[in-house]
This record gives C-alpha cells, structure tokens and sequence, in this order.
C-alpha cells in the first residue's frame, strides 16, 4: 500500500479513505516543496480530497490524497520531544 507518496514526494497512488479525521499526518506544502505535520480537519466523501491543518501554523489547506502521508517516526519522535518538555514545564510551575 502506497501512503500518499511517503516515498518522498507526491503524486503516489493512494487508496481512499486512508485516512480519518482527527489522524497525525503529513502534508505537502507545494509553496516550499517540503512535507510539514498537519492533523486531518475533513475527509471527501469518495476520500480523495482532505482538509488538513498545520500543526504550528493556524492555518488549514485542502489537498489531494497524494499530499497526505503516515507521519514519519522522526517526525513523531519531534513532536513526543516537544510534548514531554511542556510536561515537564507544567510540572515545574505547579510544584513552584
């Protein structure tokens, strides 16, 4: 199964409906040509087509299922990094 180009570019076949609202993706900024992590908004009923939002950026972009791919585990290691660090800072002030 083809993820949406996770081989490193778009324009992979994909299968509809591979991904569900709510999912840690990444999507294919196609302004600097660089996969960013996004988190699905909305699905097209024949799941060809997402709204996705960029995490960090506020910003919501609808693209073609062959932009979205799995998350890569680097970047799900990034963003566990980051969610632990604010954890441990709450932790910080709370005991402050």
């Amino acid at each position: 199964m083809d993820h949406g180009g996770a081989s490193g570019g778009p324009g992979g076949v994909v299968e509809a409906n591979l991904f569900k609202i709510g999912d840690l993706v990444e999507a294919f900024y196609a302004s600097d040509k660089k996969w960013y992590p996004a988190v699905v908004q909305a699905v097209s009923k024949d799941g060809l087509v997402y709204t996705i939002l960029y995490e960090g950026y506020n910003e919501t972009e609808v693209v073609k299922a062959d932009r979205v791919r799995v998350m890569s585990k680097e970047a799900l290691k990034r963003r566990a990094d980051i969610i632990e660090a604010g954890m441990g800072l709450c932790l910080l002030w709370l005991t402050d």
